[in-house]
């Protein structure tokens, strides 16, 4: 996966919206076409087209430090498998069996409190 900062066109104050773009890739579709995967995150961010002083040529610079800044997050985030992807071990693992992990860690904590709630899972966890 790719990680990029795009820029749209400007708009009718000369101003463009940059953009974290995801590229997952390409494939080909039925009809022997490219098609490009990707997902576009808006930054809120913008910068001027064609900055006409210092003010405007300094807030383009810090802008575009700022969304550097922000990919490179999303890099780390990415290394570190917090967004897009979940653990395989997890995926594999059956429901069942977690439901049932989760029942006996809760009889294990509620099995010293004389509650109604901790009895009902106490027999219902044997």
């Amino acid at each position: 996966m790719k990680l990029t900062i795009e820029k749209k066109s400007a708009d009718s104050t000369g101003r463009q919206q940059l953009l974290l773009t995801r590229n997952y890739g390409s494939y080909l579709n039925e009809n022997g076409k490219r098609v490009k995967r990707r997902k576009r995150q808006s930054l809120d961010l913008f910068i001027y087209a064609t900055p006409k002083d210092k003010f405007e040529r300094d807030h383009n610079k810090k802008t575009l430090d700022i969304s550097e800044k922000i990919r490179a997050q999303a890099i780390v985030d990415l290394a570190n498998n917090k967004h897009h992807f979940e653990d395989s071990e997890k995926q594999q693992e059956s429901f069942y069996s977690y439901m049932q992990q989760i029942i006996n860690d809760k009889v294990h904590i509620l099995s010293s409190f004389d509650h109604p709630i901790a009895l009902t899972l106490i027999a219902y966890s044997h």
